[in-house]
This record gives C-alpha cells, structure tokens and sequence, in this order.
C-alpha cells in the first residue's frame, strides 16, 4: 500500500492504474539467462547541493540523513523519530564533508581514442590529453600499443581483457612517472569470462605471457611486401606519384596513372628490382610465388583481379558517381558544397595508407583481408572504419550501427566498382552430417547431395551469399545521429565451417593405447562464415536492408530522397570464405565417446595443450569440428591457425603430437579446481582448462571428464 505522503512537505498522489516499476523511476531490463530485471533509470534522478536540501538527525541512533517520510528513521529497527539538524555543526568533524566544501569542482572533457581514428587525429588528441585539453579518455584496445599520455593516474576497464598481455598493457598505461600512484579498477560484467576471473584475479594480474612466433613463409604478407618494394622502385624514378591519392591516381589531364607508369616499368623486368626481391623472400618460396618468373606482377597489376587495379577503380568509381551527382545538384540549382568536400577529401587521402587499406601494401599487424565502412560528411575526415572481413560482414552489415567519433553511423549499402563483381555462391550445410558445401553462383551447379548420401536442397542452412569484397558505405544524404544509450544494432555471422582440406604436405601417424591418430597438415585449408540474416539486396547500386523487403529505394550516393533507383532487389546473406594453415586429426578406437560435447571438449583440451606445450598465443589458435565420415563416425578435429594465410602453428602440432596430448591431459586433469570425483574429473569446465573467451556459445557443452580419462588412456 502506497503512503499518500512521500515527505512532511511533498503530496504523493499515484494514478489509480500506475506500474510500480515506472512509480519507483526502475526500467525492465532483459539479462541473458537470468530474465526480466529492472534498473534505475537516471533521468528521474537529480543532483543536489549541500544547502538545497534539508537534513534531519535520528533522536535515538544519531544517524543523519536527507530522507525523511514521516519522519520515520531509515535505520533497520530503529524506533528513533528524525529532527532538523545543522549540517554545518554535524559534519564539522567529518573529512570527506571537508573535502566536498572545499575541493575545487574540475570539469570532464570526454573524447574517444580508438582505432577508428586515422594517425592524424588520434596523434593530435593524444596532445590534448597530455595538455589537459582532455582530462578523460575513452579508449579501445588501440592504448595496447604502449602509448605515453603522460601523467595518467587511472585506468578504469569496463569488461576483463582476453588474456594477461592484454590486462598488463591496458593497467600498464596509469603510472608510468616515477611520483605517481597507478589505481587500475576493472569492471566484470555478468558472463562466465569475467565471472571465472572475478572469483580468482590473480590468474589474470600475475598470469603468464609467453612470446609470440612468427612464420616467414606467410604467402599473403610476404606478397605485399614485395608490393611495397616494386612500388618504392617506381617513387625512387617518377617522384611525382607519390604523396597523395591524386597525384597517383588522378595525374594531371595528359599524364598516365601511377598503376600504369608502374605496370610499363615492370613490364621490363629489371633485373635490379629482381635481385632485391631475390635477397628480400626466402628462398624456399621463390617457386610458389614465381619470382623468377615474374608471375606475382598479376596478383598486382592483373587487368581484372589484381590488388592495385581493384583500388584504382574502387577510387575512380566513387569520384565520377560524386561527380554525377555534383553535376546534376548543379543543372537543378542546389548547392554542391558538401560533394565537393567528399571528392576532395578522397582525392586528398594518403597514399601509403590507402594502398595499405586496399591490401596492396603491409599493414601494421594483422588482419589481411580487410574491407571498410565508407563515410560521407565533415565529421568523418578525422575517422577511417576497418575491420577484418570475418568482422566486418556482422559489425558493417547493412542497418548495422557503429559508434565512431561520438556518432552513429549507419550502414545503408554494400560497396559497388564498375567492371568487377560481388564473388557470389551457393552454400547448404547438411542436415545430417554437418559438412559445408558451396559452388560458384554463375555455374548455377547449387550442391545437390551430401557425401554422407543426404540431399542438400533439404537443408535448414542454405541459400546464396555474396562476398563484399569492396567494404560498405553509408548514404551520403543521412547524417549520423548521436548515440542513445541503446546497444548499436548489428546482425551476426554464424560460426566457422570447415570446407576444404587444402594443399597436403605432410601427415603423421601414431598408435596410441586404444586409439590410431592420423594427422595431415595443409597449407590454404578453406573455410567459412555466413550472416545468415538475410538482405534485400540492389545488385546496381548496392543498397541492402534486412527484414521486409521494400517497396523503394535511392542510391547510396544520392542526395535527394526523391530520386529512386528502379533496379530489383534480391535476397543474399553475406559470407566469406579465407584460407589458412590446418591440421585435419582423425582419432579412431573403440573406446572414443560418440557424443559431441566430447568431441568438442576434447578439441578445446588439444587446443589448450597445443598453446602450454609450443608456446603459441591462444588467439592465434583456433579450432572446428568436421565429421568426414558421416554423423555415426567419429569427426575430425580441424585446428587452424587463426591468421589469414597461416603461421606455422598447425604444423608444428602435427610435428609434436605426443607433446600436445600430454599437454592437454595435464590441462584438464583437475588442478584447476573446477570439480570431479575420486575417478578424476567430473563433467564440469572452467576458465582453468577448456573455456575461453571466444568459445563462450559453447562453454556449457565442455564437459573435461570423459576428454580426459579418453586423454590419459591414449598418452599414458
């Protein structure tokens, strides 16, 4: 029952009909696996000075408060009645109440720093911290990379890192100067990641990191590499194409382009150029790559596939669809500013970093196979949105939202380029066995039936999926919003399926107690991952929307909404399929669970043994399960190198397999504390032995006990 006051003073008088929750100021919330909950919801809330309330005093337990409903005492049990009393008189003595009197109030200067920034902008506001112009900083994982920012006093992390390199850089940056005091505070969100860590911080703080491996023999890096020195070799001769992506793409009216004067002095093949990129590559992939041969100049300069002609005509495309725009804004009339500023702040871009933004040149780290989210207006020169493809087709999916800046930026459309098309696809997932199949889109030759015998047109995951090789773009006539205190909304991409086993080079056997192992490792293993949301695609002018389909559209690059593009639109969800080193272990004997939460438990045992025994970053290791031989037979279990083009890593599993398994028994053999019986441990899993951070949609299927007794029969 309410009271009808709330306060001697304030009437309290709730409709006949009113929601407790909206009455108290509390919003629901959904928490996953936990329900509807509410939360205060601070727009109800409002804040005070020291003298604009009045304060009361308890006659029995003394307590001092600026409640009071009927002047009853807030103490649990106190039967005291609350009095006025003199703030000034009862905090006399209190040093907190000191320090609220007397501290000078500083104000908060909030900027974002991540790595959405482009070099220029992040370097400029990384001086303005330093100079106190900004006094606090939102940051991404870009502060890793051992910024200094001065005198920073407090980190303030609001989820625990994947890993102890993670949580040493981001704490790392408070307390660099030798008379300051670091305070790192890390807040733990409600999932088993960060609720694992809560329980036992110390794992975290004082955790091992063990040195990062590098592979030479990476095709698609050293590749770029290559890219870089033939291209220095043309700015060392014709200086007037470098600098900016006008004076090499849009040379003055006469002159050819830089990818022209680069593909004539190529053409020549010198042989000065040849022994510096002999010196350069390792020797053992001088064949592959064709390096006598002279055979890389086509993932280069290719008339249709190459790397440096596919940026050209990314750029070309977006100039003169501007530029038909500007002209037709012009014939009617209306002001063609702002198309002008997006033109020139093309044209203006870097080159070394467009080149390296269009997988032409190295970048810094990975990943490779990077697309981008093209922005249009004055308030996105500061940003440039990447992100890896396996990334980008959930976070930069069209109706997908992004957070950049300070605004929200919208996706509207998938990136067109004359003359070059979406790779297209079918794909079916079988029913019966799991395995993933997919054909060229332009064949019509759609996967008919299964090796396990199933028919794939029956398939519950099928359909066709375009690659969106050239990134994405917002509508140039939208301006971005600022954020609300909703979550951006974003579709999602489903997890990795094996295809391909790729190019063998080498395959191990053992026979264990019980059980025969047979690794084969290969190099350029395919596979994939799909968005399966399902877009209403415009093949012409790349507009994409989810959910009902349209009855309308405008191109991406068109301001007035009024103009309509006539072309259909047809269904696609979005995919990518990337290759990388892997190790295909089949395991076969009579005592192996046919339960797939063992399969999986025992993967992410051998996964986890792998990274202890080789010292390989867990990150750089991932994993799948394919069930080469139906659903009744024992699957393989993949392991793969999760950097494009590979590392090495999978090879060196294969290598020392023994090692590994003993490895992975010792993970899961119960020392980790997370339970078991007197038989070893029981069908429990933690953060200690088989859970991670990415494998979080599978953590309650990882069950060690039967992965390990199957692990200390097999490794003895």
């Amino acid at each position: 029952m309410w009271p009808e006051t709330a306060s001697p003073t304030h009437a309290f008088n709730p409709p006949p009909a009113y929601d407790h929750a909206l009455v108290l100021g509390l919003v629901k919330v959904s928490l996953p696996s936990e329900g509807i909950a509410y939360r205060f919801n601070h727009r109800f809330f409002g804040l005070a000075g020291w003298n604009d309330v009045s304060w009361w005093r308890c006659s029995r337990c003394g307590q001092v408060t600026h409640m009071n409903l009927r002047g009853v005492c807030p103490s649990y049990r106190c039967e005291g009645h609350l009095r006025p009393c003199d703030p000034q008189q009862e905090f006399a003595a209190s040093h907190y109440a000191q320090l609220y009197r007397s501290l000078r109030p500083l104000r908060m200067v909030v900027d974002e720093h991540t790595a959405q920034l482009t070099g220029e902008a992040a370097a400029e506001l990384q001086e303005k911290f330093v100079r106190n112009e900004v006094n606090v900083l939102s940051c991404s994982t870009t502060f890793e990379l051992g910024v200094d920012v001065g005198e920073l006093e407090a980190v303030f992390l609001r989820n625990m890192p994947p890993e102890t390199a993670n949580y040493v850089q981001r704490a790392g940056r408070a307390g660099r100067r030798t008379d300051s005091t670091a305070f790192a505070l890390t807040f733990c969100q409600r999932r088993s990641h960060d609720l694992s860590y809560f329980q036992q911080p110390e794992t975290m703080i004082a955790g091992k990191i063990r040195p990062p491996q590098l592979e030479l023999a990476n095709d698609k890096i050293l590749r770029r590499h290559i890219h870089a020195v033939a291209l220095n070799y043309l700015f060392q001769r014709q200086q007037q194409f470098f600098g900016k992506v006008e004076s090499f793409i849009f040379p003055k009216q006469g002159n050819e382009t830089g990818a022209a004067a680069l593909r004539q002095l190529l053409s020549q093949h010198p042989p000065d150029l040849l022994n510096a990129l002999s010196r350069i590559v390792p020797a053992a992939m001088h064949e592959g790559i064709g390096l006598k041969e002279w055979a890389w100049l086509r993932e280069l300069l290719d008339e249709n596939d190459g790397s440096l002609t596919k940026a050209e005509a990314s750029v070309l495309e977006d100039v003169e669809r501007l530029e038909e725009e500007r002209r037709r804004l012009f014939d009617s009339g209306k002001a063609v500013d702002h198309i002008l500023k997006v033109i020139r702040t093309i044209k203006t871009d870097d080159l070394i970093g467009f080149l390296a933004n269009h997988n032409v040149l190295p970048k810094y780290g990975f990943p490779v196979d990077v697309v981008g989210l093209m922005l249009h207006g004055d308030k996105a020169r500061r940003l440039t949105l990447e992100r890896d493809l396996r990334i980008a087709i959930a976070e930069y999916a069209p109706d997908g939202q992004v957070v950049a800046g300070g605004y929200l930026w919208t996706s509207r459309a998938i990136k067109r380029v004359p003359k070059l098309e979406w790779p297209r696809y079918h794909y079916a997932v079988c029913n019966e066995c799991g395995r993933y199949h997919s054909a060229r889109y332009e064949t019509d030759e759609q996967p008919h039936t299964c090796q396990c015998g199933a028919p794939l047109l029956e398939a519950k995951k099928r359909g066709k999926f375009l690659v969106p090789l050239f990134g994405f773009q917002t509508d140039v006539s939208e301006k971005p919003k600022c954020p609300s205190e909703a979550r951006p909304g974003r579709s999602y991409a489903s997890r990795v399926f094996f295809a391909q086993e790729g190019e063998p080079v080498e395959t191990v056997e053992l026979q264990l107690r019980g059980v025969h192992a047979r690794a084969c490792f290969s190099r350029n293993g395919r596979l994939a991952i799909i968005n399966r949301s399902g877009f209403w695609v415009c093949e012409q002018c790349g507009f994409a929307t989810r959910g009902e389909r349209p009855g309308d559209h405008k191109a991406p690059w068109v301001m007035e909404r009024g103009n309509k593009c006539r072309s259909p639109l047809h269904r696609w969800d979005l995919g990518h399929e990337f290759r990388t080193d892997l190790l295909e272990l089949r395991l076969q004997g009579a005592a192996l669970a046919r339960a797939e939460e063992f399969w999986l438990s025992l993967l992410y045992a051998l996964l986890e043994g792998a990274s202890v025994a080789l010292g390989i970053r867990r990150q750089d290791l991932d994993g799948c399960l394919y069930p080469y031989a139906g659903p009744a037979s024992p699957p393989a279990l993949v392991l793969f190198d999760d950097v494009p083009g590979g590392a090495g890593h999978a090879r060196r599993i294969g290598q020392n397999l023994m090692e590994v398994f003993r490895a992975a028994c010792e993970r899961i053999d119960g020392r980790c504390g997370c339970g078991g019986g007197p038989n070893g441990p029981g069908d429990t899993s933690c953060y200690g032995c088989l859970r991670n951070y990415r494998n979080q949609w599978a953590h309650e299927r990882l069950k060690r006990g039967e992965a390990w007794r199957s692990l200390k029969e097999a490794a003895g």
